[in-house]
């Protein structure tokens, strides 16, 4: 208990601007996955003959954003419940989880609705040259489903990201990336 005390005393002043930091992260992410859902159901169109590919491009990138905003700021709040972590390491609460908030993840906070975009435009890329799903030339895509695995690849662009550098890895012969890829780290 005197621990807590004693780090709460002492870095005070970090810890409340820690905890604004937090804050604004949160309003960010919030504000960039309203904006995208907000010009997501703008650009729908209102019937699946109106679609073209332009508006199922810019469809799936917003879709993309809006989930991986959704994701970051998921999990900057859950960290937030956990506590604070300090320039120094400090954990307050000094008991708990291992995963804090902590100034040195805002920019990766920050930086996920990016990842997400850049994720709609590769499942764009996939649904369109039908290597997500089997499709013929001609087929047009469904605006729901752009949404549907544009969605689903921002909400998990960093889990993604991150194996596909394990896969990359293990393909250009990087050891750890083969064990990591077999379950063996």
């Amino acid at each position: 208990m005197a621990t807590t005390v004693i780090a709460t005393e002492v870095g005070e002043p970090e810890i409340e601007r820690l905890r604004r930091l937090a804050w604004i992260v949160f309003a960010a992410l919030a504000a960039a996955s309203v904006a995208a859902i907000t010009a997501l159901i703008a650009l729908l169109p209102k019937d699946a003959s109106a679609s073209d590919q332009r508006r199922s491009l810019v469809v799936a990138v917003l879709a993309a954003t809006a989930g991986s905003a959704i994701s970051a700021l998921h999990s900057a709040t859950d960290r937030y419940g956990h506590g604070l972590e300090l320039a120094d390491g400090t954990k307050v609460p000094t008991h708990g989880r291992a995963d804090r908030f902590g100034a040195r993840l805002v920019p990766l906070f920050l930086m996920r609705p990016l990842m997400g975009s850049l994720m709609g435009l590769v499942v764009y890329a996939g649904l369109s040259g039908g290597y997500l799903i089997a499709t013929s030339g001609n087929t047009k895509l469904s605006p729901a489903g752009v949404v549907f695995f544009a969605a689903l690849a921002g909400l998990f662009a960093k889990t993604a990201l991150e194996r596909l550098k394990i896969v990359f890895g293990a393909l250009l012969g990087d050891d750890g990336a083969k064990k990591a890829l077999a379950g063996q780290d």
